[in-house]
């Protein structure tokens, strides 16, 4: 039953590093000047539904709020048509967005995203969101930016979020874990030099000390941070390290990234767009919730990696987050009723096959549609398997 909730590696002192590729040139054309200091960035890791994009959201109103900072972000998914991106726009955030794979495979994309926003918003900080597979960032992405462009940016150390309820399963813990993979968080939390353990409200203490003590043992020099979207413990902290003077020195490691392509392959991917019209007032979370039940039963719960959702439109924003058989609320803006014109978009990653998933969601969407007469029309859906990746900018450790 779906249930609804509040929400030995090489490293040694030798090591150097080796540009492979030309460092991105700025376009002569870009609107505004430099910067006269370096942009903070903050980038944000952790596998699928772990709650970065919440935190982001969480941190990035906290700052404007608190610090009337300026924050901008860039999200990051495969696909052409991204969730986070609109949630994000409607917290009133300038807003980036990488498509089609991760910084790691566009880091060029990447750079002149950043630079773009750097030098015509001129953000106090950048949070920059991976996509949840995202293996390599240290040495594709971090390590690079240090490298190639310390005059335009100041790199925050690497942010990884992990997800309290899913941390035993996912980090390999239960040797019977079901869980859709293992090996990609554990190298996620491996790189971390910050670890937000998020949902922490939903756990007793008992689980969270558990969970702290086994990521230890993963990364002994790691900040541990528990965290909370919806009581918003530790936001203050977690956003006070983002904005701080404090940068990333951890120095890249080596890993074959053919080690992780098993279990990236089994993910099937699909994101669906549609406008909606409702010609009579339509409960936004109810019609949310049954396309999510429709989604879910056509497949057992711990293939449920990751489904996200939300409804845009001119009084109201709200975005629900699907996650083995836990479905969350991330946010509400404006009424929870909308009538008239609007935007539905779904991002789904789940273990089967890019058809039935697509198909699924097709189906969910048309179902709760009819029973709660609300008209559908430019339907997109795009499903696949990501290919393997190959990073654009990789530093090599020697």
């Amino acid at each position: 039953m779906l249930k609804e909730s509040r929400s030995r590696i090489f490293d040694s002192p030798a090591i150097y590093l080796i540009v492979e590729r030309f460092p991105v040139n700025v376009s002569n054309n870009m609107a505004g000047d430099k910067p006269r200091n370096p942009v903070r960035i903050a980038i944000i890791g952790g596998f699928l539904g772990a709650g970065k994009s919440s935190m982001a959201m969480a941190v990035g109103q906290y700052l404007k709020e608190k610090q009337n900072a300026l924050i901008a972000i860039i999200t990051n998914d495969q696909g052409n048509v991204l969730v986070d991106t609109e949630f994000m726009r409607s917290g009133g955030f300038d807003v980036e967005e990488i498509r089609g794979g991760c910084f790691c495979v566009n880091f060029e994309e990447f750079v002149k995203n950043a630079q773009n926003l750097a030098f015509t918003k001129r953000p106090d900080l950048i949070i920059a969101e991976s996509i949840g597979t995202a293996t390599n960032l240290l040495a594709a992405v971090i390590s690079p930016l240090k490298e190639l462009y310390p005059q335009d940016f100041e790199i925050a150390p690497l942010f990884v979020v992990v997800d309290c309820q899913a941390a035993n399963e996912s980090l390999g813990h239960d040797e019977n874990s079901p869980a859709v993979a293992t090996l990609i968080p554990v190298q996620q939390i491996k790189e971390a030099e910050i670890i937000v353990l998020s949902k922490c409200d939903l756990v007793e203490k008992k689980q969270l000390d558990a969970v702290i003590e086994h990521i230890k043992i993963l990364n002994p020099e790691a900040m541990i941070i528990p965290y909370s979207f919806i009581t918003k413990t530790n936001v203050e902290k977690i956003a006070e390290l983002m904005i701080s003077k404090k940068t990333s020195t951890k120095k890249p490691f080596e890993v074959d990234q053919k080690i992780f392509a098993r279990e990236k392959a089994m993910l099937g991917w699909c994101n669906y767009s549609a406008g909606i019209i409702a010609d009579e007032r339509v409960d936004a979370r109810t019609f949310l919730v049954e396309i999510m039940k429709g989604i879910a039963e056509h497949f057992d719960s711990h293939s449920l990696a990751h489904v996200k959702a939300i409804i845009a439109s001119a009084r109201s924003t709200m975005k629900l987050s699907l996650v083995g058989d836990r479905l969350r609320i991330d946010d509400l803006r404006g009424e929870r009723y909308f009538v008239g014109e609007g935007k539905l978009v779904i991002n789904a990653r789940v273990c089967s096959t890019p058809e039935e998933l697509k198909q699924s969601i097709i189906n969910s969407v048309r179902n709760s549609s009819r029973a709660m007469r609300v008209r559908i029309f430019n339907e997109q859906e795009v499903a696949f398997v990501p290919k393997p990746e190959v990073s654009s900018q990789f530093l090599k450790i020697q």
